[in-house]
């Protein structure tokens, strides 16, 4: 083979590479094939991950200035998929995006040890959550769009147990309040306050009713001990006020003026 033969398939075979090339070129273009890409944040920080047809499209690593980092999906430019958020505050958040809005079940680590876990709905907390505190006690209840809503019960470490429903994300309708002693407190709340007629069982056996208006006492009350005797008068914004009068089993009667939650002064009535 003579030089011009060589120079010939030389030339050719540069053109065939050039034409190659370009194609491949052309159809990684027109595919979609994905290219790592590295993004400024508008508020400071930085974005990492693949872009396809000019979208966030694969597995992206956002780091915010204010040190949050969030990790997981993009499909077409929005959360879809599941993701892990590191806040600078030391919490977790790990659960799925659909669409850009937390949908699925989610849960939250706090940096004190408590772990709060639900399902979100179209991004809002919708249904069963439970809040385990980092010191023990257990929360639970329904969520509706993003409030508690619906009957609660809290089981505290030290024993006690409260529960009953709320409305809107505010304690509302009859609640009952178990101390560990044996003790158990019950009356209506509304919008977070007792108010309405409530009792109070004492662990001693003493039992106390009456009014309560913006969670104080206030109205006529009945005390009545383990001991037979039986009090009963008025208290106005928590304090007692006005007449009083304490019956005891054998038919003794004192009855007592209140003032200023001063001390009484009393008008024994002698035995009955």
């Amino acid at each position: 083979m003579n030089t011009t033969m060589y120079i010939v398939v030389f030339a050719l075979v540069v053109v065939a590479v050039v034409f190659f090339i370009g194609k491949a070129r052309r159809f990684r273009k027109h595919s979609g094939a994905p290219s790592n890409r590295i993004l400024q944040l508008p508020h400071g920080g930085e974005a990492e991950g693949p872009v396809v047809n000019g979208k966030m499209h694969g597995h992206w690593i956002l780091r915010y200035a204010d040190g949050d980092v969030h990790e997981g999906m993009m499909v077409n430019g929005v959360e879809h998929g599941d993701w892990v958020i590191r806040q600078a505050n030391g919490d977790v958040l790990e659960g799925p995006y659909v669409n850009r809005k937390r949908h699925g079940h989610w849960v939250v680590r706090h940096a004190d040890g408590t772990v709060t876990e639900g399902p979100y709905m179209k991004g809002k907390e919708h249904g069963h959550w439970v809040i385990q505190p980092a010191d023990g006690g257990k929360f639970e209840g329904p969520m509706v769009d993003g409030k508690q809503h619906g009957h609660w019960i809290e089981r505290h470490v030290d024993g006690r147990s409260l529960e009953g429903p709320y409305v809107d994300g505010k304690q509302h309708g009859h609640w009952v309040l178990r101390l560990a002693d044996g003790s158990v407190f019950e009356g209506p709340k509304v919008n977070e306050k007792m108010h309405g007629h409530w009792v109070m069982r004492l662990a001693n056996g003493d039992v106390k009713q009456g009014p309560m208006v913006n969670s104080e006492m206030h109205g006529h009350w009945v005390e009545q001990y383990a001991d037979g005797r039986v009090s009963e008068g008025s208290y106005v914004n928590g304090r007692i006020h006005g007449r009083w009068v304490e019956r005891y089993p054998d038919g003794r009667e004192v009855t007592a003026v209140w003032k200023k939650d001063d001390l009484p002064d009393f008008e024994f009535k002698g035995f009955q």
